[in-house]
């Protein structure tokens, strides 16, 4: 795919936003899931002859914001986002989680696309499911 370069990145976010190796690790899963959340447009399309420049420019802050997103979480799968610990320490007091799988209705799911993407690609036709 190849949507964005680290100095693309840099330029749509700052130098200090995202590391090097943040980049390296999440861009390729961060375009994925844009590019699924986008019906595959710039598959079709080629992003850099895009007349609507806005729309261009949005998709590349899309994936912007969904790898900050992977950076921040330290992960870029669903399962990764969801786990939780078995066993948390801090000082004197530990906790465990039980083996057994027993709801207690109070679970949350993370979900695997970053709220700030959908901002991004609101506007843009992007999201469009019409027929």
């Amino acid at each position: 795919m190849n949507f964005l370069t680290f100095e693309e990145v840099v330029e749509i976010l700052g130098s200090d936003r995202v590391a090097h190796e943040s980049y390296s690790r999440f861009i390729s899963k961060a375009e994925e899931v844009v590019d699924q959340l986008t019906n595959r447009y710039y598959q079709q399309h080629k992003l850099e002859d895009d007349p609507v420049k806005f729309r261009a420019k949005q998709f590349k802050k899309a994936i912007c914001m969904q790898l900050i997103y992977f950076s921040d979480m330290e992960t870029d799968t669903f399962e990764g986002l969801n786990r939780e610990p078995e066993h948390i320490s801090i000082g004197r007091t530990s906790i465990s989680k039980s083996s057994g799988k027993t709801g207690t209705g109070n679970s949350r799911t993370v979900p695997l696309v970053a709220q700030d993407v959908y901002g991004c690609l609101t506007g843009t036709g992007l999201l469009y499911r019409g027929i």
